[in-house]
């Protein structure tokens, strides 16, 4: 269980970072010409994530591995969003350091 953590977090962190850059490539450059944001962006920026996920998931063999994953996933992506926020990075700019507190 110990030794796959390591690829799982690597796998994620590629996931979350291949997603911000289609943000930004795709979505931040269209958004002063749109009233509101097309579903399919959100699919299209979605779609990393979501398939690290489904890759995570099916190499885990028990609920204890699902359980160690689940949380070093969310405390990854938890210290991923804060260091976006403090880098001031497109999406983010508008949030505040107090609402980091509440993350």
């Amino acid at each position: 269980m110990v030794r796959r953590l390591p690829g799982t977090l690597a796998l994620m962190l590629l996931a979350l970072l291949l997603a911000d850059v289609l943000y930004a490539i795709s979505v931040v450059p269209r958004l002063n010409t749109v009233q509101r944001m097309p579903m399919l962006w959100w699919v299209v920026v979605a779609l990393p994530v979501v398939v690290a996920l489904i890759v995570i998931a099916g190499r885990l063999r028990s609920w204890t591995e699902l359980l160690v994953s689940a949380l070093a996933v969310a405390m990854l992506v938890q210290v991923y969003v804060v260091v976006l926020v403090l880098l001031g990075l497109p999406g983010t700019r508008n949030t505040s350091h107090a609402d980091l507190a509440l993350l």
